[in-house]
């Protein structure tokens, strides 16, 4: 009953975490959640509804994804009423409060971290590729920087991106973009091994930054948002998504009436 009336209503697809009945009727197009989780490290940017963001740098991640594709595969590998996976589900990729501190909450919550967490030693790597030097990064952050180790430590307390430092936004965005470079090309890596067949539908944005986007646009085939607006296209720059070029699902959208 639930199928037809879904084909009544001009439905051509069932949504994600639908009952299975409906997928094994094989009678509309489907999609699936790769729902990635391990012991891997993780990094908080304050705004972690269901978790801390995974750390992509953990080798642990690597092994979690490739899991949660061979579970998720297991018995459509082959199906052609397949559409695709889904990356995660509205992961943390911006804080909250502050606009600005949530724009870069996971380049600031890394760096608190210590020299446990593989993405802290990531985003010290590539300053330290970037500045020949402590003070070098010191000066073109206006920040008291003696050496590298006080950076390496817990606790370091990066500052806003500010007029007249420039190289601080740049530092933060670019780190932003290497964390998810690293999340996207490993999931998809995982999915190309293991389900060639299917298609990589995004992950599914309700916060997002425009790194985080840029590099989902690279990385999978199609581009995912959740929007809680009054109308869908008040969820994002449409603009900015159109130049991407990438087709785009709005996953969820919503409206609430009394």
């Amino acid at each position: 009953h639930t199928l037809d009336r879904l084909q009544a209503w001009g439905f051509n697809t069932i949504g994600n975490w639908s009952d299975a009945a409906l997928v094994e009727a094989r009678r509309v197009p489907y999609t699936l959640p790769l729902l990635i989780s391990g012991d891997y490290a993780v990094v908080s940017t304050g705004l972690d509804l269901w978790g801390g963001m995974p750390d992509p740098f953990d080798p642990r991640f690597a092994a979690a994804a490739e899991r949660a594709v061979q579970v998720a595969s297991r018995g459509h590998r082959d199906d052609p009423w397949l559409i695709g996976y889904f990356a995660d589900n509205e992961l943390a990729w911006v804080g909250s409060g502050d606009p600005l501190r949530a724009r870069y909450a996971l380049a600031l919550g890394t760096l608190r971290l210590g020299p446990e967490s593989p993405a802290k030693r990531a985003f010290v790597e590539q300053l330290r590729g970037q500045y020949a030097s402590a003070r070098q990064l010191a000066a073109a952050w206006g920040i008291a920087l003696a050496d590298w180790g006080a950076l390496e430590g817990a606790g370091f307390q990066a500052p806003l991106p500010q007029e007249g430092r420039p190289a601080i936004a740049v530092d933060l965005q670019r780190f932003q973009r290497l964390y998810a470079d690293r999340y996207f090309r490993t999931v998809a890596a995982a999915l190309e091994a293991q389900a060639p067949n299917h298609l990589l539908l995004g992950g599914r944005f309700a916060g997002t930054t425009p790194e985080a986007v840029a590099s989902c646009a690279q990385y999978c085939d199609v581009l995912s948002f959740n929007f809680y607006t009054r109308e869908p296209q008040h969820g994002y720059d449409f603009a900015m998504l159109r130049a991407l070029d990438k087709p785009l699902l709005v996953t969820e959208f919503h409206f609430g009436s009394r």
